[in-house]
Protein backbone atom coordinates (compact mmCIF):
# COMPACT_ATOMS: atom_id res chain seq x y z
CA UNK A 1 0.00 0.00 0.00
CA UNK A 2 2.86 2.68 0.98
CA UNK A 3 4.53 1.63 -2.56
CA UNK A 4 1.02 2.59 -4.25
CA UNK A 5 0.94 5.93 -2.64
CA UNK A 6 4.44 7.05 -3.31
CA UNK A 7 4.20 6.30 -6.98
CA UNK A 8 0.64 8.15 -6.93
CA UNK A 9 2.27 11.34 -5.27
CA UNK A 10 5.49 10.81 -7.37
CA UNK A 11 3.30 10.92 -10.47
CA UNK A 12 1.37 13.90 -9.05
CA UNK A 13 4.68 16.07 -8.55
CA UNK A 14 5.81 15.00 -11.99
CA UNK A 15 2.63 16.28 -13.10
CA UNK A 16 2.43 19.22 -11.72
CA UNK A 17 6.12 19.97 -12.20
CA UNK A 18 5.58 20.10 -15.64
CA UNK A 19 2.37 21.92 -15.48
CA UNK A 20 4.19 24.60 -14.00
CA UNK A 21 6.62 24.68 -15.94
CA UNK A 22 4.65 24.67 -19.19
CA UNK A 23 2.74 27.44 -17.93
CA UNK A 24 5.71 29.72 -16.86
CA UNK A 25 7.26 29.02 -20.72
CA UNK A 26 4.54 29.93 -22.25
CA UNK A 27 4.62 33.50 -21.63
CA UNK A 28 8.15 33.55 -22.49
CA UNK A 29 8.51 34.97 -26.30
CA UNK A 30 9.94 33.14 -28.23
CA UNK A 31 12.62 34.31 -31.27
CA UNK A 32 13.37 32.19 -34.01
CA UNK A 33 16.80 31.92 -36.06
CA UNK A 34 17.30 31.63 -39.36
CA UNK A 35 19.90 29.61 -40.60
CA UNK A 36 23.29 29.11 -39.93
CA UNK A 37 25.63 31.75 -41.44
CA UNK A 38 29.27 30.58 -42.11
CA UNK A 39 31.57 33.74 -42.18
CA UNK A 40 33.90 33.93 -45.38
CA UNK A 41 37.03 31.60 -45.15
CA UNK A 42 38.74 34.39 -47.41
CA UNK A 43 39.24 38.04 -46.26
CA UNK A 44 37.61 41.13 -48.39
CA UNK A 45 39.86 42.68 -50.53
CA UNK A 46 42.28 45.73 -49.22
CA UNK A 47 40.81 49.13 -50.11
CA UNK A 48 42.94 50.77 -48.40
CA UNK A 49 46.76 50.28 -47.72
CA UNK A 50 49.19 51.58 -45.12
CA UNK A 51 52.71 51.07 -43.57
CA UNK A 52 52.29 48.37 -41.51
CA UNK A 53 49.47 46.41 -44.06
CA UNK A 54 51.91 47.08 -46.92
CA UNK A 55 51.75 48.99 -50.07
CA UNK A 56 49.10 48.06 -52.61
CA UNK A 57 50.73 47.72 -55.96
CA UNK A 58 48.81 50.29 -58.04
CA UNK A 59 47.29 52.63 -55.15
CA UNK A 60 47.93 56.26 -55.63
CA UNK A 61 48.81 58.27 -52.51
CA UNK A 62 45.46 59.83 -51.10
CA UNK A 63 46.63 63.72 -51.20
CA UNK A 64 45.98 62.63 -55.24
CA UNK A 65 43.22 61.47 -55.06
CA UNK A 66 43.80 57.08 -54.05
CA UNK A 67 43.73 54.79 -51.27
CA UNK A 68 47.43 54.36 -50.19
CA UNK A 69 47.52 55.93 -47.04
CA UNK A 70 51.50 54.90 -46.44
CA UNK A 71 53.13 57.73 -44.99
CA UNK A 72 55.68 59.70 -47.31
CA UNK A 73 58.83 58.56 -46.13
CA UNK A 74 61.63 57.85 -48.63
CA UNK A 75 61.10 54.52 -49.67
CA UNK A 76 57.80 55.03 -50.38
CA UNK A 77 57.97 58.02 -52.40
CA UNK A 78 60.39 55.81 -53.92
CA UNK A 79 58.25 53.50 -54.81
CA UNK A 80 55.22 56.02 -55.66
CA UNK A 81 57.60 57.70 -58.09
CA UNK A 82 58.43 54.45 -59.77
CA UNK A 83 53.91 53.55 -59.91
CA UNK A 84 54.09 57.52 -61.75
CA UNK A 85 52.44 59.36 -59.38
CA UNK A 86 54.66 62.54 -57.47
CA UNK A 87 57.04 62.36 -60.75
CA UNK A 88 59.80 64.77 -60.61
CA UNK A 89 58.71 65.94 -57.38
CA UNK A 90 61.39 66.44 -54.52
CA UNK A 91 60.72 64.70 -50.82
CA UNK A 92 60.46 68.39 -49.89
CA UNK A 93 57.55 69.33 -51.81
CA UNK A 94 55.90 65.66 -51.77
CA UNK A 95 56.07 66.44 -47.40
CA UNK A 96 54.72 69.95 -48.38
CA UNK A 97 51.89 68.62 -49.91
CA UNK A 98 51.09 66.81 -46.75
CA UNK A 99 51.59 69.65 -44.59
CA UNK A 100 49.37 71.60 -46.59
CA UNK A 101 46.31 69.44 -46.45
CA UNK A 102 47.33 69.31 -42.58
CA UNK A 103 47.70 65.38 -42.30
CA UNK A 104 49.43 64.36 -39.56
CA UNK A 105 51.92 61.34 -40.35
CA UNK A 106 54.23 59.21 -38.64
CA UNK A 107 57.13 61.91 -38.64
CA UNK A 108 55.00 64.01 -35.86
CA UNK A 109 54.16 61.30 -33.99
CA UNK A 110 53.74 57.63 -33.41
CA UNK A 111 51.45 54.49 -31.95
CA UNK A 112 48.22 56.65 -31.80
CA UNK A 113 45.64 54.07 -33.35
CA UNK A 114 44.46 57.34 -34.95
CA UNK A 115 42.89 58.09 -31.40
CA UNK A 116 45.22 61.29 -31.38
CA UNK A 117 43.77 64.95 -31.86
CA UNK A 118 44.12 64.40 -35.49
CA UNK A 119 42.02 61.34 -35.66
CA UNK A 120 40.34 59.70 -37.15
CA UNK A 121 42.35 58.25 -39.68
CA UNK A 122 42.42 59.86 -43.06
CA UNK A 123 40.58 56.71 -44.71
CA UNK A 124 37.62 58.00 -42.47
CA UNK A 125 37.99 61.67 -42.58
CA UNK A 126 40.30 62.70 -40.10
CA UNK A 127 44.09 63.90 -40.58
CA UNK A 128 46.07 61.23 -39.12
CA UNK A 129 47.54 58.71 -41.33
CA UNK A 130 49.66 56.85 -38.39
CA UNK A 131 49.31 53.18 -39.15
CA UNK A 132 46.76 51.66 -37.19
CA UNK A 133 47.36 49.11 -34.58
CA UNK A 134 47.41 45.72 -35.76
CA UNK A 135 44.54 43.63 -34.37
CA UNK A 136 42.02 46.18 -33.71
CA UNK A 137 38.93 46.81 -34.75
CA UNK A 138 40.25 50.22 -36.36
CA UNK A 139 43.20 48.48 -38.32
CA UNK A 140 40.13 46.09 -40.05
CA UNK A 141 38.10 48.87 -40.86
CA UNK A 142 40.87 51.03 -42.36
CA UNK A 143 41.95 48.28 -44.07
CA UNK A 144 38.98 47.13 -45.80
CA UNK A 145 36.85 50.44 -45.80
CA UNK A 146 33.69 48.45 -43.53
CA UNK A 147 33.16 51.04 -41.06
CA UNK A 148 30.80 49.81 -38.04
CA UNK A 149 27.78 51.79 -37.63
CA UNK A 150 26.57 50.78 -33.89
Amino acid sequence: MADSMNAVSRRGFLVTTVTATSALLSGCAVRELGPFQARAVAAPPIKNCFDTLGHQAGFKPFVLGGTCYCNPLPAQIGVWQKEGSFEGKSEDEILAVYTAREVKTVLDHRECNNLCPWGPHAARGGKCIVPPTPLTDNYQEVAFGTWRTA
